[in-house]
């Protein structure tokens, strides 16, 4: 599913230069929303294994909305699809945390590796969009710094350290679901459709 998302014409636009800022938009948008719920439902967990997975772990939302608002005198116009898809999302982060909620760490997971792939792409966002890290725009790509490789490795350990047998189909249907449905997302994003 990983080598599928990159495969995408979101990223291969993204890597040519040719995204427009729209999409770029429209992401930050999208995972905005789907970051709100997640770290609020995991946060608010009672659930001991989350706990462990979520000590170290930096929340994004806070990056993104202050992307999303370098970003706001643009006006740029929200893709009700990709929102609804977005929403679609929450729905099941909700809805695991209600049945499954060490599942939610197969969430984290895809979401952290991610952070991974930025530092790959962001050259290309700050290239495409003449964004420097000094005036915005890239605060969730540039999450962790020069830290992504030991956060990651960070995160990998906790998960070592609380995720049994028993949990393991569950976090990984939960990470496929998640990367399913970020890939019905991007094809949205790219090329852009009207609201």
């Amino acid at each position: 599913l990983h080598i599928q998302a990159h495969k995408l014409s979101f990223f291969k636009a993204l890597l040519k230069g040719d995204l427009k800022i729209e999409s770029y938009v429209g992401q930050l948008r999208m995972l905005a929303i789907i970051h709100e719920t997640l770290e609020r439902e995991t946060a608010a967990s009672e659930n001991k294994a989350l706990s462990v997975i979520l000590d170290g772990y930096m929340p994004k939302l806070p990056l993104l909305l202050d992307d999303l608002k370098f970003f706001e005198d643009l006006n740029i116009k929200e893709s009700s699809p990709v929102v609804q898809l977005a929403h679609g999302v929450t729905e099941k982060i909700r809805q695991r945390k209600e049945e499954q909620p060490e599942s939610l760490i197969g969430y984290l997971y895809t979401l952290e590796g991610s952070t991974m792939g930025g530092r790959i792409i962001k050259p290309h966002i700050a290239k495409t969009f003449n964004l420097d890290d000094e005036s915005g725009g890239l605060l969730f790509f540039n999450s962790y710094g020069e830290n992504v490789k030991s956060n990651w490795q960070g995160f990998l350990s906790r998960m070592e350290q609380v995720v049994r047998e028993e949990m393991q189909d569950d976090i990984v249907s939960a990470s496929s679901e998640l990367f399913n449905e970020l890939i019905r997302i991007y094809e949205l994003l790219h090329p852009v459709e009207a609201g």
